[in-house]
């Protein structure tokens, strides 16, 4: 997967690109099959989606996940990180997302101005505008962007008694101008940590995302992944993650991967291996608990 210099700059420039059918039907079988697997052991374990976005958020690097857990090594996925981000960018997160909420409000992964991050986003049914496909802010990753829709009160939701932007205009998160990222299964999204993104109209759908990190080249971004790692931790909780991130088998990179013992020793470095408590683990039998 090589990008073009037309894609690294609307990539800079707008905060995302679409890239499409970057999977096949055959290979999105595997993928779905996978995803249902975890969700279902999720359920058995008695998790269930939270929130306002009724998100369920769980692991891939485990062991009954072989294609999910192995989606970050693909070259279209870590070859294209490395292409934005430089020989040093390291996996920091694949996940599998179960949404049943109608809506996700508007906010942005990553709050901070010097850091730079991506997600690949792989939604699992087809999706429009009007039923939960991902909404951007072209260009709201930049930092003066950014900071006007921080002091606009975007983030919140049109629900409760709050200050947000959406309550006192009496606006949806679907009334908030924006680019539509209509997708079909196959299709992938990367989009900047920092871009303003949002859902509406949403039902029952599947997502499944890797996260990436360009290595801190200074001493304010090496700041910012240290904070941003202790606040994936705590979203993590809300949205009822069993640990650990990072399965014992994935960990052990038995294939003996340079690209993923290079992410480990880094992930290592910036404390992100730190295993959480939550009395559940991967490795559990279905319906068990192993603390």
């Amino acid at each position: 997967m090589i990008l073009t210099d037309w894609q690294k700059k609307e990539f800079a420039t707008l905060g995302f690109l679409i890239l499409p059918q970057l999977f096949s039907p055959e290979e999105i079988v595997k993928i779905e099959a996978e995803y249902e697997v975890g969700r279902v052991q999720m359920t058995t374990l008695g998790l269930r989606p939270v929130g306002l976005r009724g998100q369920l958020n769980w692991s891939n690097l485990r062991r009954n996940a072989p294609t999910l857990g192995g989606l970050p090594e693909d070259e279209r996925l870590a070859g294209v990180a490395e292409q934005l981000f430089g020989p040093e960018a390291f996996m920091v997160h694949c996940n599998s997302n179960q949404f049943v909420g109608a809506e996700t409000e508007w906010h942005r992964d990553a709050k901070f101005t010097e850091f730079r991050g991506l997600k690949f986003a792989l939604y699992l049914q087809p999706l429009r505008a009007n039923n939960g496909a991902l909404r951007v802010i072209p260009g709201s990753h930049l930092p003066c962007f950014s900071t006007a829709l921080d002091q606009l009160r975007l983030a919140g939701v049109n629900i409760g008694d709050d200050h947000s932007y959406l309550h006192l205009s009496g606006k949806t998160v679907g009334d908030f101008p924006c680019y539509v990222c209509a997708t079909d299964p196959g299709d992938m999204i990367v989009f900047d940590l920092r871009l303003w993104h949002a859902s509406w109209g949403g039902g029952n759908r599947g997502l499944v995302s890797s996260d990436f990190h360009a290595y801190p080249a200074s001493v304010e971004e090496h700041k910012s992944e240290v904070t941003f790692r202790d606040l994936h931790r705590g979203s993590m909780q809300t949205y009822r993650s069993p640990q650990p991130q990072y399965g014992p088998e994935w960990l052990r990179n038995i294939g003996g991967s340079a690209r993923r013992a290079r992410w480990i020793n880094t992930l290592d470095e910036f404390g992100y291996l730190h295993p959480l408590d939550t009395g559940l683990r991967y490795d559990s039998p279905v319906g068990g608990a192993d603390s």
